[in-house]
């Protein structure tokens, strides 16, 4: 996938949440917000692109790191 792809891709899903918080407010916003609208595709783009064993390392990464951030 081209850089530019990704990197408007990412930018929809932002400009969703902050679209979400200005027409419902901030609780449904931290529901879009919590989807993985950006964590999904990074992990499929890094699968695709530098194979499946670093994709399954990076997805066992981002798990702990939100398992830690609910602990804090």
């Amino acid at each position: 996938m081209d850089w530019v792809l990704k990197s408007a891709l990412t930018a929809a899903a932002v400009m969703l949440v902050l679209t979400a918080a200005q027409r419902f407010g901030a609780r449904v916003a931290g529901l879009v917000a919590a989807l993985p609208l950006v964590t999904a595709p990074a992990l499929a783009w890094s699968a695709h692109e530098r194979g499946t064993a670093f994709a399954i390392g990076a997805a066992i990464s981002s798990v702990a790191a939100c398992a830690m951030l609910a602990v804090f």
